[in-house]
């Protein structure tokens, strides 16, 4: 975890530099429609409002950590139930910041790309390689620093 956490915030940081500073990638999100955090609309069929994050989170990671074999099997084997509470908690921490620095990482490439998307445009095939081409952007001037990303 460790690892992904530095190779983000290495992202984060060359990123929200090409991209003018972080202020400027909040306020070209903020422009382009892309942070509407107290929008609590309760239409069901939109997407990304107060409640849908809330309800729909809220079932997610009672998937996650209510029934997943893998979360079942760590709490199973820890020696007492404090432990198990702790591993849960330490688990939690770090999917919470691994979760921040993806949507950070978004908004980065949001503003990085808000001009010219790389998939609409026909630079990359797919939709789950602008993360690599965002790197392989970012990184192009530093040699082999690439190859530790993609």
């Amino acid at each position: 975890m460790v690892v992904m956490i530095v190779g983000f915030l290495t992202v984060l940081i060359q990123g929200s530099t090409h991209a003018g500073g972080f202020h400027n990638v909040l306020e070209q999100s903020t422009n382009g429609s892309r942070l509407h955090i107290f929008d609590f609309d309760v239409d069901p069929l939109r997407r990304h409002t107060f409640w849908t994050i809330t309800v729909g989170g809220t079932f997610t990671w009672l998937g996650i950590y209510g029934v997943n074999q893998s979360t079942i099997q760590r709490c199973i084997s820890c020696k007492t139930e404090k432990h198990a509470k702790l591993a849960l908690y330490f688990n939690l921490l770090g999917l919470w910041i691994i979760l921040v620095c993806a949507v950070f990482s978004g908004l980065i490439m949001y503003s990085h790309f808000k001009d010219c998307d790389p998939w609409t445009s026909g630079i990359i095939s797919a939709p789950d390689q602008l993360m690599p081409y965002f790197v392989m952007e970012i990184f192009a001037t530093m040699p082999g620093l690439p190859g530790l990303f993609v």
